[in-house]
């Protein structure tokens, strides 16, 4: 990726904070800015691949991973790396609405 593309994501995701709502029972924690963006480029992931008429494996084909990982990113049991993070927003940008 490009210095461009990384200095972009570094600026939409500074200040973002997520607490629980108090009298939940938990600590509150903070959610880091690169954590956020990442769950929020995911959701959108997702939508993508819920609204689309391809296929899990070919979407993941066209991402350069496998349909296990997407699986797991849209399941939340696996986290993208910073480097996919930045794919991600790529191909959503390519192929997205």
């Amino acid at each position: 990726m490009t210095d461009e593309v990384l200095s972009q994501l570094s600026k939409t995701i500074r200040g973002n904070v997520i607490t629980p709502a108090s009298g939940s029972g938990k600590r509150t924690s903070e959610v880091s800015p690169g954590e956020l963006e990442g769950r929020k480029l995911v959701a959108k992931l997702s939508e993508f691949v819920a609204d689309s008429d391809l296929s899990i494996p070919r979407i993941a084909q066209l991402m350069g991973v496998s349909g296990t990982t997407l699986t797991a990113w849209m399941s939340r049991t696996a986290k993208p790396r910073r480097v996919k993070l930045l794919e991600i927003r790529s191909f959503l940008d390519l192929h997205g609405p």
